[in-house]
């Protein structure tokens, strides 16, 4: 009798991205792709462990082939587990004292890539922008040598265009996991007060997020007065805060591995007319580059609505970075959102909007600004993930 299979999504959302990444390797002629990389093994394969983020020592391999059934490739402490949480049947294992062929995970793939006949092909792997092999670099050099034969070509490119437009499924969580995120922040406001720390309203935060059934806090970034402001990503500090201060939230959970990530800032007694004059050209900023989101937009026009909006308050000396990227199984996936790309917006990609100044950096005196909400790209228009106000939260 089989080991019952506990998968994350039907075993039909697994076929259609397996599907198109094949349509995709046949119009670029590559022969197999290589999965090494946690995101791309959960995507493809539903394979979950908790070895991916505590440990280095192992390492989990799927071959997509384009010809060929997918295989996988595990230590064989983790052999059942693949089985049992993947949809693919072909489950291969090395350890030395499980299979003396394979004593380790390049003897491994070399042996199943001869096998496969796919050790003289194109062979893709994780090597472009946003991408890492979940490999040493000293294992993937023994592979190319293993493998001289092979013509190993990046193909991070490939595997975003299938990653990229979310599925209903996916939103769904990303939805789930903005809804838990708002409850936080709310959570977090209702513990202001002077003299209070970053420390203590993080853990408020923390503590809704798991309450509200979070796999877990993806990120709590915290700035709060002119002293922590312009440090871009700070972890929550001992920092107490003063009355006039500004704090900067920048965070998300993780709702079944999906992210969320917005920003809200509130402060202690009322805000100045200067921080609130500067805050508001962000929204107006972030609105109108919401207005620009639809299938088929360039992400450099959605840009452009945003930053015309700070060029002509006259502030755009004090923009640092762009203006928000793609979401779903990490915080920054692709889409990059810059003044430069010119990637065509698709129906069920999810994008952050985040337009941020820094006057801070330059006056000394005005503090540091964001704002960043979450939408889903639809064929003529967006629909719009976080719900939360975005003014400025003022606690007494």
């Amino acid at each position: 009798m089989p080991p019952p299979k506990f998968l994350d999504f039907p075993e039909a959302e697994y076929r259609r991205r397996y599907e198109r990444i094949r349509e995709i390797m046949t119009e670029r002629q590559i022969d197999a792709i290589l999965l090494t990389a946690k995101e791309n093994l959960i995507y493809f394969t539903g394979y979950r462990t908790v070895l991916y983020d505590g440990s280095k020592f192992n390492s989990f391999i799927c071959i997509l082939s384009r010809d060929q059934p997918p295989v996988m490739l595990s230590p064989a402490m983790e052999r059942f587990a693949m089985e049992q949480t993947s949809w693919i049947p072909d489950v291969r294992h090395w350890g030395m004292y499980f299979n003396p062929h394979a004593p380790d995970a390049i003897s491994l793939i070399t042996k199943t890539l001869k096998e496969l006949k796919l050790d003289k092909g194109t062979l893709g792997m994780e090597l472009g922008v946003a991408q890492r092999i979940g490999m040493s670099v000293n294992d993937f050099e023994r592979l190319k040598q293993n493998i001289p034969r092979s013509r190993i070509i990046d193909a991070s490119e490939s595997l975003w265009k299938v990653r990229s437009v979310k599925s209903p499924e996916e939103i769904d969580r990303i939805r789930r996991a903005t809804e838990i995120t708002e409850k936080g922040i709310v959570a977090g406001w209702k513990t202001l007060r002077e003299g209070i720390s970053e420390r203590e309203v993080a853990r408020a935060i923390q503590r809704t997020m798991i309450e509200e059934d979070a796999d877990k806090l993806a990120f709590i970034v915290t700035r709060s007065g002119f002293a922590r402001m312009n440090m871009v990503n700070p972890p929550f500090s001992d920092y107490k805060l003063q009355r006039g201060d500004i704090m900067i939230l920048d965070l998300g959970a993780i709702y079944r591995d999906y992210w969320s990530d917005m920003t809200r800032s509130a402060s202690i007694g009322p805000v100045s007319e200067d921080a609130r004059k500067v805050y508001n050209v962000l929204l107006e900023a972030q609105k109108s580059a919401f207005a620009e989101i639809k299938g088929g937009a360039r992400v450099k026009d959605v840009v452009e609505a945003a930053n015309g909006i700070i060029r002509k308050a006259g502030y755009e000396k004090w923009m640092l970075s762009g203006i928000g990227h793609g979401l779903g199984l990490e915080v920054h996936e692709m889409p990059r959102l810059t003044a430069v790309d010119e990637t065509l917006l698709e129906p069920g990609m999810v994008i952050t909007i985040e337009p941020s100044l820094y006057p801070l950096v330059y006056t000394g005196t005005i503090g540091n600004f964001l704002v960043e909400d979450i939408a889903v790209v639809t064929k003529n228009g967006c629909d719009m993930l976080t719900r939360m106000d975005r003014e400025i939260y003022e606690a007494t």
